[in-house]
C-alpha cells in the first residue's frame, strides 16, 4: 500500500490537477492508491470522550497538519465560481449528464418524501451549497430558507431564484451561529452532502432543534459519509479526494460512525432512523421529536420503498450492552469512583436528578440492569427507566436510605415489545445527603 506523508501533499494534489481531477486515472492510480497516510498529529480516539475540548483540538489540529493551514471557514470553504455562466443553465452547477443529476434530484426526492411534510412547508437548507436542493425542495412547493457560509454561491441562488419564481431566501452564515435565524417556525432542516461539514453536529443539532417546530419538526440529511474506517466516532476523512480538497481548498471533511451520529441526536431529544434509498442507495438519515411524527415517517418510507434499518449499541456474547460513560448525565452529582466504579456523589444537600441516561436505541427483548447505590444520611432515592422522551415508564421502585450499611445493589428488569432509541435509566434524590450511583449497567438477558 503506498504511502504520502502529510509534508508531500502537495505532490497529490499536482497529480490530481495533472490529470484534470480524475482520481481513476492509471498513472494517479498506481502512485497513490490506496492511500496510506502518514501523521505527525497524536489522536486519541479510544481514552477519550468524541465530545470532549481535547479530542475536538486534535482533530483539528490534524486537520492543520493535513491542510496546511490555520482552521478558518469563512475562507477555506468556499467554492471557486463563475456565477455568470450558471445563471442560465438548467442546473446550479451546470451538469447536463442525465445520470448525475437524476441521482442528485432522487436522494433529495427521497429525504424530502421520508420527511413527509405538507402544504407550504417552511424548511431549512443546511450548508446549500450552489442550490440543487433548495431548487429541488422550492419546485416541490417549500419555502425555502438556504443557509451556506459561500457570499458567491448565496449570489448565484437569489440570482436564479428571482429568475425562476421560486421561493428561496439565501443568508450568508456558519453552522456556528443561526441566531439570526427565526425559533420555532420550520417544520423542516435537512442536509445534502453537507452536515459532514460542521465542525461539532452535536451542538448544531442543539442549535437546531430550536428553530423547528415543537414536535413535528424533522431534521434530514442524505449523502453523509458514515463510516468507521479511520475512527470509531468521529474524525477527519483521510481518503484521497477529502485529502485533495482539505489541501487544495481548505474544506473541513469529516465523517462519522452510525452509533455516534445517532447518539448526537439522541442526547438532544430526537429518534435517529435510517432508511436506505439515497445516494447510490445509501443512507437517509430522519429524526423525529415525537413518536406521532416518527410513526409518520416511517408510514412515508414504506410507501416510499425506502428501507429501515435499525441503529444500536454492541452486546457481547454475554448479552452485556456497551454503553459510553459521557452518555450519563447528572444535574446535581459530581464525578468520583464508588468502590472502583464510575460514580456520581450528591454535592451538599441538594435533591433533585442525580443521575440520567444513557438514551440508546435497543431491540425487542428482556433486559436487566443494576447501580451501586450508597446512602450517608438516609432519605429516600427514587429510580425509574423510562423511554418515549420520558414518556413511557418501564420499571420504577423507590430506595430507602435508612438503616443502611454500606453500598446496595439496585437491580432490575424491564421488557421491550418494540425497539426503542431513547432508553434512560433516572435516579433521582428524593431526600437525604451522601448519595452516591455507580453508572448503571444494562444486560439482554437470553
Amino acid at each position: 500500500m503506498p504511502k504520502i506523508h502529510t509534508s508531500n501533499l502537495d505532490e497529490l494534489v499536482s497529480e490530481v490537477q495533472r490529470h484534470a481531477g480524475n482520481f481513476q486515472h492509471p498513472e494517479f492510480i498506481q502512485r497513490f492508491l490506496p492511500l496510506e497516510l502518514e501523521y505527525v498529529t497524536q489522536v486519541d480516539d479510544i481514552g477519550l470522550s468524541p465530545y470532549s475540548e481535547e479530542y475536538y483540538q486534535q482533530q483539528i489540529s490534524l486537520y492543520e497538519e493535513v491542510s496546511g493551514r490555520t482552521l478558518n471557514q469563512a475562507d477555506g470553504e468556499l467554492h471557486p465560481t463563475d456565477i455568470e455562466s450558471l445563471v442560465n443553465q438548467p442546473n446550479p452547477i451546470g451538469i447536463r449528464d442525465v445520470a448525475q443529476m437524476c441521482e442528485h434530484v432522487r436522494a433529495v426526492s427521497m429525504m424530502m418524501s421520508i420527511a413527509g411534510l405538507t402544504g407550504q412547508a417552511r424548511v431549512l437548507d443546511m450548508g446549500a451549497g450552489h442550490g440543487i436542493a433548495s431548487e429541488v425542495m422550492a419546485f416541490m412547493g417549500c419555502r425555502v430558507h438556504a443557509i451556506d457560509i459561500d457570499p458567491v454561491l448565496g449570489e448565484l441562488s437569489r440570482r436564479r431564484a428571482a429568475a425562476r419564481g421560486l421561493q428561496i431566501e439565501r443568508s450568508i452564515l456558519n453552522f456556528d451561529d443561526l441566531s439570526s435565524i427565526e425559533d420555532g417556525q420550520y417544520d423542516g432542516a435537512f442536509f445534502s452532502q453537507s452536515l459532514h461539514h460542521c465542525l461539532r453536529p452535536w451542538e448544531l443539532i442543539e442549535r437546531l432543534k430550536t428553530k423547528l417546530k415543537p414536535g413535528s419538526g424533522v431534521i434530514g440529511f442524505v449523502g453523509e459519509p458514515i463510516n468507521e474506517f479511520w475512527w470509531k466516532n468521529w474524525g477527519l476523512r483521510l481518503d484521497e479526494v477529502s485529502l485533495f480538497v482539505a489541501r487544495s481548498h481548505g474544506w473541513f471533511e469529516s465523517g462519522w460512525s452510525l452509533d455516534f451520529i445517532t447518539d448526537c441526536f439522541e442526547r438532544n431529544g430526537f429518534k435517529l432512523d435510517m432508511f436506505k434509498g439515497g445516494f447510490a442507495a445509501g443512507d437517509v438519515g430522519m429524526a423525529t421529536m415525537s413518536t406521532d411524527k416518527q410513526d409518520a415517517v416511517f408510514a412515508k418510507a414504506a410507501s416510499a420503498g425506502a428501507t429501515h434499518h435499525v441503529v444500536g449499541p454492541k452486546v457481547d456474547a454475554d448479552g452485556e450492552v456497551s454503553i459510553d460513560p459521557a452518555r450519563y448525565l447528572t444535574l446535581i452529582g459530581q464525578k468520583k469512583m464508588l468502590h472502583g466504579r464510575p460514580a456520581f456523589w450528591q454535592q451538599g444537600d441538594e435533591t433533585g436528578m442525580l443521575l440520567y441516561g444513557p438514551y440508546i436505541t435497543l431491540e425487542p427483548g428482556k433486559y436487566e440492569f443494576a447501580a451501586l447505590i450508597e446512602a450517608g444520611g438516609g432519605g429516600t432515592l427514587g429510580m425509574d427507566i423510562a423511554c418515549n422522551l420520558g414518556e413511557k415508564i418501564l420499571f420504577e421502585k423507590k430506595i430507602s436510605g435508612k438503616n443502611a450499611q454500606g453500598p446496595m445493589l439496585a437491580t432490575g428488569q424491564f421488557n421491550l415489545t418494540e425497539h426503542v432509541t431513547d432508553l434512560e435509566i433516572r435516579l433521582a434524590i428524593v431526600s437525604g445527603t451522601d448519595w452516591k450511583a455507580s453508572l448503571p449497567t444494562i444486560r439482554r438477558i437470553v
